[in-house]
């Protein structure tokens, strides 16, 4: 099931705000690159400050592997944005519905904020594309005249007078 959000449904009624919305996770995703990377470090820096000194590691693994995820994950997101845009702006296509779904969820789990304003896009756009509902069947034009001749009631007999 293809929820796929092209052009010839939208036309020129896209939003500025998807765009814009689409520009802002981009930015966001830089920083949590940043953030990422910073995450993993201090994992790295756990477990060897914490074998070094301790002989014992404080968990630094679970850090570095979710910092290593969101800065890849953001990284991507931040790969894909500018696609998106300019596929918005030319008018010759529109990102798919799932694939934005997608990548707003993985946002969600590793770095909140870029994954709130790709949802935000993916909100504007198929709210931009939902068609209106069909207008309603038009009503039976009204029979005037007499009756045609299969549909005439037989005649009433006549009720006789009583003397």
């Amino acid at each position: 099931m293809s929820t796929d959000l092209g052009v010839a449904s939208i036309g020129s009624a896209v939003p500025g705000e998807a765009r814009s919305y689409l520009g802002l996770a981009r930015i966001l995703s830089v920083i949590w690159v940043l953030l990422g990377i910073l995450i993993a470090v201090v994992g790295l820096l756990g477990i060897l400050l914490g074998l070094i000194y301790l002989h014992v590691s404080f968990g630094g693994v679970e850090l570095v592997i979710y910092g290593g995820v969101t800065a890849v994950v953001n990284l991507f997101i931040h790969q894909k944005t500018p696609g998106w845009e300019a596929a918005l702006g030319s008018g010759t296509g529109a990102p798919s519905g799932e694939d934005l779904l997608l990548w707003s969820v993985l946002g969600f789990l590793f770095g909140l904020v870029p994954g709130i304003f790709l949802l935000l896009a993916y909100l504007r756009l198929s709210a931009s594309t939902r068609a209106s509902p069909p207008p309603p069947p038009p009503s039976p034009p009204p029979t005037y005249g007499v009756p045609s001749a299969g549909t005439a009631r037989p005649p009433v007999p006549a009720k006789e007078a009583k003397p």
